[in-house]
């Protein structure tokens, strides 16, 4: 069994849960306990995928898990746990492995993995830093394809769009003749503005959003791991920061060309200058930087470890 442990809110978003899933994915639902802090919003993800609803708060909310499961692999995707959490993992023989530990736990871990874009400003050696294991969605080979003139735009925020950036961008978009599909995820609370203009289409209930992303020129999203996964199916992106461990992510994708950065949590720009944007340069260094190969290079990578320490 392999044990895969997240949380997700409002406030921090759902992206560390559906990367999750996309583990789960790829190592096969039948094989992994997917576990989290709660399940409202998300039910219609979960098709066919073991999960248990637990209180990260409670003392020793593990041992329950421990007791009825033969774990071989432990997956914290959490970003802060406890030195004691990963001791009693290890006191068990389970294999454990982080995604961007930050806690006080961050160098206990027989792998702790870097998510997060901006691999050359770490400090802590003990971090496996390679684009390569980014964890991205994989699709269809003929979904990968080279971007040259802009006709359709998808604006996505992700699963709650905290700080309404969806309305922001909208405002400075509203008299545009582009074609915007707008996304909107399970958690998202806002009042949709800007209904009424005919050029803007609102989306809800979309369960695979990285499959909607062939039908786009550009993508106007947060810097989490969203730009990145249109990156690697040849989709450049606008990207304002919405947290910040954002800024250097879309920083460093704004020096790779694969995206623009437009800044955290505003629109520095009067306007986007989507009709300065070179589509084809970006879309070019996007299938450049990026594979969509990560996932499956990731579970691969931790299966080689896992044997090798056997």
């Amino acid at each position: 069994m392999i044990v895969v442990a997240t949380k997700f809110s409002h406030k921090i978003g759902y992206g560390h849960v559906f990367r999750c899933i996309n583990i789960i994915e790829r190592f096969g639902k039948k094989n992994c306990l997917l576990l989290i802090n709660k399940k409202n919003k998300i039910q219609n993800f979960l098709n066919k995928i073991n999960f248990k609803v637990v209180n990260y708060k409670k003392k020793d909310w593990e041992d329950e898990i421990l007791k009825k499961f033969a774990i071989k692999i432990w997956i914290n995707d959490r970003l802060n746990t406890s030195k004691s959490h990963v001791k009693k993992l290890m006191n068990n023989s389970i294999f454990t492995v982080s995604l961007d530990d930050d806690g006080k736990a961050k160098n206990k871990y027989n792998l702790n993995i870097s998510q997060n874009i901006n691999i050359q400003n770490y400090k802590n050696k003990n971090i496996i830093n390679k684009r390569k294991l980014l964890i991205l969605k994989k699709v269809k080979k003929k979904n990968i394809i080279l971007r040259k003139k802009l006709r359709k735009i998808m604006i996505t925020f992700g699963g709650s769009d905290t700080y309404s950036m969806t309305n922001k961008v909208l405002k400075k978009l509203h008299k545009t003749e582009y074609n915007i599909n707008v996304y909107y995820g399970p958690g998202y609370r806002n009042k949709i503005k800007f209904k009424l203009n005919k050029n803007f289409n609102h989306i809800k209930k979309i369960k695979d959003l990285e499959k909607e992303m062939v039908k786009y020129d550009l993508l106007i999203c947060g810097g989490g791991v969203t730009p990145i996964n249109a990156a690697s199916q040849g989709l450049p992106s606008l990207v304002v920061a919405c947290e910040k461990h954002e800024i250097k992510t879309a920083k460093y994708l704004n020096k790779l060309g694969t995206s623009k950065y437009l800044g955290f949590r505003k629109l520095v720009k009067k306007d986007l200058e989507l009709s300065k944007i070179n589509l084809k340069k970006m879309s070019n260094n996007c299938l450049k930087n990026f594979n969509n190969n990560g996932a499956a290079n990731f579970v691969n990578f931790i299966l080689k470890k896992y044997n090798e320490q056997r």
